[in-house]
């Protein structure tokens, strides 16, 4: 083969890979989170009542990190979070009951520089998933939507349990930051979950992560795409009704 051919060859090779990145799959991790046991006087000085745990973490997305306090819990169950950045400001401070289940990562999944806040959290009859957007002026989260979480290992579908799972599939193209999603499948979900009014479908979500529960399957999942989170949103959500006056 002369070298012409061989480059006519390697050319139909690059451009047949080009024409499948979309299919590949590509994972980002959750952001590091790490619970201190020595943290700076200020942080006490901002929180009032005993408190439990103090986590470190970028949820401001300025690559400092910010912290997050919890207190123990009070007699009705309920404990309190504070929220500081880096330099010990108030960002926001919650009161909250604390379930079987309250796992909150954050992972950065379209083109701001701050994280979104992917939470699975309820009890052992059912746990709610959902992704969050953190509203950098008040402070609050806000709901994006409601989702399934699904686990491909090994070209196998396994369900996302909060223990098993470590990052998002997501991609980048352009710029432009795209989820590998799905909504068009058969997962019907039993147990005390939420189902949101303005929510027309439970999309799945494909996450990364090693499945601790192999023999448990997932129903068939069908039209696999590569979404931004604000049309997924989109898709899977409906308008808010207004008030009509009937």
């Amino acid at each position: 083969m002369d070298v012409v051919a061989q480059f006519k060859k390697m050319t139909r090779i690059l451009q047949f890979i080009l024409f499948l990145l979309p299919s590949l799959t590509f994972g980002q991790g959750f952001l590091p989170m790490d619970t201190l046991t020595d943290y700076p006087f200020e942080v006490q000085s901002k929180v009032k009542g005993e408190i439990e745990r103090v986590i470190r973490v970028d949820f401001t997305g300025d690559n400092s990190g910010d912290y997050i306090v919890q207190t123990k819990m009070d007699k009705e169950g309920k404990t309190t979070e504070t929220w500081l950045t880096s330099n010990f400001l108030l960002f926001n401070r919650l009161s909250k009951y604390v379930g079987d289940y309250d796992f909150i990562r954050f992972i950065n999944l379209d083109n701001d520089p701050e994280p979104e806040i992917y939470s699975a959290s309820g009890y052992s009859d059912g746990i709610d998933y959902a992704l969050y957007d953190l509203n950098m002026k008040t402070g609050k989260p806000e709901l994006l939507f409601y989702f399934n979480p699904v686990i491909i290992e090994n070209d196998q579908d396994y369900w996302g349990y909060p223990w098993d799972t470590d990052g998002v599939m997501k991609w980048t193209e352009g710029g432009v930051t795209m989820i590998f999603y799905s909504d068009d499948h058969d997962i019907e979900r039993e147990g005390e979950i939420t189902y949101p009014d303005n929510q027309k479908v439970l999309p799945v979500i494909f996450l990364t992560g090693h499945s601790t529960q192999s023999e448990i399957g997932v129903e068939e999942i069908r039209n696999r795409i590569w979404k931004t989170i604000e049309e997924i949103k989109k898709l899977c959500t409906a308008p808010k009704k207004t008030w009509d006056g009937q």
